[in-house]
């Protein structure tokens, strides 16, 4: 059997077709790394902030609250992170 041969239209509309893959692909892939370049933000903001608590209790020699939110912050986060990575839709 014998191919046809492909009109200029049918190779244009293919090499189209196969650019918007790449392009799709490149985009999800942008958009994951995205998402966990923010999920380590946040660690990172949660550490320097608990940190930064347990350097003010040091230095001032009281610093409960501060603490108590740091711990509830974590708290949340790590709630969260379960959640998230526990749930079907990931």
């Amino acid at each position: 059997m014998r191919l046809k041969k492909l009109n200029s239209f049918t190779k244009t509309a293919c090499f189209s077709h196969c650019c918007a893959y790449v392009v799709l692909a490149i985009i999800t892939s942008l958009l994951l790394f995205q998402r966990r370049f923010d999920e380590i933000d946040e660690v990172s903001r949660l550490t320097l902030d608990g940190v930064r608590n347990l350097l003010d209790a040091q230095l001032s020699g009281n610093n409960r609250e501060g603490m108590q939110k740091s711990r509830a912050d974590i708290d949340n986060y790590l709630l969260k992170g379960v959640t998230n990575h526990g749930s079907t839709g990931n």
